[in-house]
């Protein structure tokens, strides 16, 4: 668990600290205007009706946060890769990052079981995750076949995707949750996405600078975020309901997560398109 929430802290919820600038950027390069308090006036707005939705609609909110979050891991790993039916591409994003997602859950059910049964009220994972089980490995294996099949004409690539998927999951699946999970979103994730965000931004003749310029900007966001964590888990323990902390953190992260995929999708999409051409 330190593990984890150091690795939570350095990268892993920072890195959705520079998706203003990110946003900046986009609306540069499309020659359109730029406001801050607009910005994150849509960005609470979102964050806010999304708190609303996990407090009446855990099980869609869920479903939501799941599908989201494997379509985000996908399409942040397959940056670099293309594939001939942009539909085809789609899917295995989505299908890539839940293979990722069903491993972590129901290789430490120990720790998945009780944070889906506190978001979940009255309601018993232990059986749907019982069910799940025979497909934790049946999925990458499947996983792997469509990637041999999307990308066979860069074959070389393809092997090293394979490769890298396959030591994923071999990690993720040997470990305990909040290792498994500090090691793939932390580690791996969010550093992708930080050198991914700083190629974005960076102009090719003062990186050095421009990264220096990303990260003193987006230091303020970076605290606050951790400010608010702080005082979120704080207030939890304090709570007459301690017990139910990881499942109000796992809550918290998806809140946090919702509008950073948004930014993140559209700016994946213009860099991939970028990088092809």
């Amino acid at each position: 668990w330190i593990f984890f929430i150091i690795t939570m802290f350095v990268t892993g919820l920072p890195h959705g600290a520079f998706d203003y600038l990110v946003a900046k950027q986009q609306a540069s390069s499309n020659h359109k205007s730029f406001s801050v308090t607009r910005f994150y006036t849509h960005y609470l707005f979102k964050m806010i009706a999304y708190a609303v939705g996990w407090y009446f609609f855990p099980v869609a909110s869920l479903v939501l946060f799941l599908l989201l979050s494997a379509y985000h891991f996908g399409e942040s790993d397959l940056l670099h890769y293309s594939a001939t039916k942009r539909s085809l591409k789609e899917l295995h994003k989505v299908f890539h990052g839940a293979s990722i997602l069903l491993v972590l859950i129901i290789s430490d059910a120990t720790i998945s079981i009780p944070i889906i049964n506190g978001i979940i009220k009255d309601y018993d994972s232990s059986a749907l995750l019982h069910q799940l089980e025979p497909y934790t490995y049946i999925l990458p294996a499947i996983n792997c076949v469509i990637a041999w099949i999307l990308y066979r004409n860069a074959i070389l690539h393809t092997i090293y995707y394979i490769i890298t998927y396959l030591i994923i999951i071999i990690i993720i699946s040997s470990l305990p949750l909040p290792l498994g999970f500090a090691l793939y979103f932390s580690c791996w994730h969010s550093i992708n996405t930080l050198t991914d965000i700083h190629q974005f931004l960076a102009n090719n003749h003062a990186q050095k600078k421009q990264l220096w310029h990303i990260l003193k900007s987006g230091s303020p966001f970076i605290l606050l975020t951790w400010a608010g964590i702080v005082i979120a888990l704080y207030s939890i323990q304090q709570s007459s309901q301690p017990q139910n902390i990881l499942s109000l953190l796992f809550i918290s992260i998806s809140i946090l997560t919702l509008p950073h995929v948004g930014v993140m999708s559209i700016m994946l999409n213009k860099y991939s398109k970028q990088s092809q051409n």
